[in-house]
């Protein structure tokens, strides 16, 4: 990226400890960028800017939850983005007129930014480019979110695969893919008239926001409600959290009370079962360890895998528990420990499927 993340990283630092106006300083440094992917994923000037805004209040209002070393260009590319696929989905459900988008009555799909004549190039060539850069745009916008949200950070804002694939969770491979994949349904769209030297009509700038308080900046009222997948990414968030410390309480217990566990449960300690729940409890912390990062994870076939291995290792427990149960060989404490166990089993198997349905989507 064209910033330097150590200036990024000291200014986020300073803003941390109570200066404000660091966070000019990062308005100055980033409103541009922002606002020009903004600006190419909406289509909608206003639009772009109440969202480059509120990506700002947010790095504001979660200052003091970020680690001091989160990568912040990452972090408000990837904020922004999930701004982006909510407005841009609302505004399909509620559609609107806007002086951004193409005029409809005029052949040429050019919007009101670029209908003043000019005397730069020849009307008819004007008029072809236009045609064009309409096509390309609208083929563009009805890429996939993952697709076009690859696209645009590569073609346009000129971020390298390892940036891409930071702010949209996925591998530098994965990024490949969806970029080939893109290229190949614009060509499949616009056919013999796909350029990839063809690119959308120049933004207009964005109204600046340095210098404006905290409260000026936040748009007075955010277009439409949350979209689901924000709470569905709060709720798998804190599953995650919640397995992993379930898991932790399990490897504490497997390690230095292995007695009292399995006297809880009806069954007598014996030294080789106490040596076998030692090295059980192993698991259970390799088990948190993966919960705990799942929970920091975007949706990908990594957080699928490990969303998959938490569902077939409580789901196993479960039926164990259940097994060993009806042959007699465990006491009735097991049955609140086996609906635990069932329930964590549900909740990945549907984060899994969930995942892996997104993945599809973005690759189909």
């Amino acid at each position: 990226m064209s910033t330097a993340p150590a200036n990024d990283l000291a200014l986020f630092q300073e803003l941390q400890e109570g200066d404000d106006s660091a966070l000019d300083r990062l308005i100055a440094r980033w409103e541009r960028p922002l606002f020009a992917y903004a600006w190419r994923y909406v289509r909608n000037t206003a639009d772009a800017q109440d969202l480059v805004a509120e990506t700002f209040v947010k790095l504001y209002q979660q200052r003091e939850r970020l680690r001091p070393d989160t990568n912040l260009s990452a972090w408000l590319f990837t904020t922004l983005t999930n701004l982006c696929h909510n407005r841009h989905r609302w505004h399909r459900r509620h559609p609107t007129v806007s002086l951004d988008a193409p005029i409809d009555d005029r052949e040429s799909g050019a919007s009101v930014h670029d209908s003043f004549p000019s005397d730069s190039t020849h009307p008819g060539e004007r008029l072809e480019r236009d045609e064009s850069i309409a096509a390309l745009s609208a083929a563009i916008d009805r890429l996939p979110h993952e697709l076009k949200t690859t696209l645009l950070l590569h073609h346009y804002e000129r971020l390298s695969y390892r940036e891409i694939g930071v702010i949209t969770g996925c591998s530098e491979r994965g990024v490949e893919t969806r970029l080939y994949r893109a290229r190949q349904r614009l060509r499949d769209e616009l056919g013999s008239t796909f350029e990839a030297d063809v690119v959308p009509p120049e933004r207009p700038r964005p109204a600046p926001l340095c210098g404006k308080p905290i409260d000026q900046i936040r748009p007075l009222q955010s277009i439409g409600p949350m979209q689901p997948e924000s709470r569905l990414a709060s709720l798998f968030r804190w599953a995650c959290l919640a397995t992993a410390a379930l898991y932790g309480f399990l490897f504490v217990q497997l390690m230095w009370f292995p007695a009292a566990m399995f006297s809880d449960l009806g069954v007598d300690c014996t030294p080789g079962v106490c040596l076998v729940a030692r090295r059980a409890s192993m698991l259970m912390l390799g088990f948190a360890v993966l919960s705990a990062l799942a929970s920091r994870l975007a949706a990908s076939s990594g957080r699928a895998a490990i969303s998959a291995a938490i569902c077939v290792n409580m789901a196993g427990f479960a039926f164990m528990s259940g097994l060993e149960f009806a042959r007699g060989a465990l006491g009735t404490g097991i049955l609140p420990v086996m609906a635990i166990e069932a329930t964590v089993a549900l909740v990945f198997a549907i984060a899994t499927f969930g995942d892996l349905r997104h993945l599809r989507r973005a690759t189909a």
